[in-house]
This record gives structure tokens, C-alpha cells and sequence, in this order.
């Protein structure tokens, strides 16, 4: 049986993780958008958000969810599994039970 010390450890490096995806996830929207040379504004028109909420995600003042990345890729135009598979790190999107909608 674990400790509470191994526990809160676990838990601790699990919440890390946790922030090193959401950064990797933003940053990459962030790329998605400035490489297809759109605005925020564009681009919240393109997923039927407000720029705000563009803004918002890419500063981290909203969390990223798993979707949004992929929602990003599609409007840019680009892979959506590629774009996952970048951040990440998902071999096979079949198996992983959250696929993008």
C-alpha cells in the first residue's frame, strides 16, 4: 500500500504534466493560427467564438480542452491527428477513449 507522502507525490507530478500539455497544447494553437496568417478575430470566426475566447486560450486564461486543438487544426486547414499526435504524444487515436468530435 502506498504512503500519503508517494501518493501526494504521484499526484503532484501528475498536476506537472498536466500544465507541461496545456502550455504544449496552446503554444501549438497558437502556431496553427499565426502560420495560416489569421487573426484572432479570423480565427474565432472560423470556430464561431469570440476573439476573446481566441485570446483567452492561447494565454492560458482558459484552459485548453482536449478538443481544441484538433477544432484549431481543422480550421487551419491542417491534420488534426498530426496536430494531436504533436502534443500529445498519442500513437494510436483509435484507442485513446476521448477522440476529438
Amino acid at each position: 500500500m502506498s504512503s500519503d507522502a508517494e501518493i501526494d507525490q504521484l499526484l503532484k507530478e501528475q498536476q506537472q504534466e498536466g500544465r507541461v500539455l496545456q502550455r504544449a497544447a496552446r503554444i501549438m494553437m497558437r502556431a496553427l493560427r499565426t502560420s495560416a496568417d489569421l487573426t484572432r478575430a479570423q480565427m474565432g470566426e472560423r470556430l464561431g467564438v469570440g476573439e476573446e475566447t481566441v485570446r483567452d486560450l492561447e494565454t492560458g486564461r482558459r484552459g485548453v480542452s482536449l478538443d481544441d486543438p484538433a477544432k484549431w487544426a481543422i480550421a487551419t486547414n491542417k491534420d488534426p491527428r498530426l496536430t494531436l499526435q504533436q502534443i500529445y504524444g498519442w500513437r494510436d487515436l483509435e484507442r485513446h477513449p476521448r477522440k476529438p468530435r
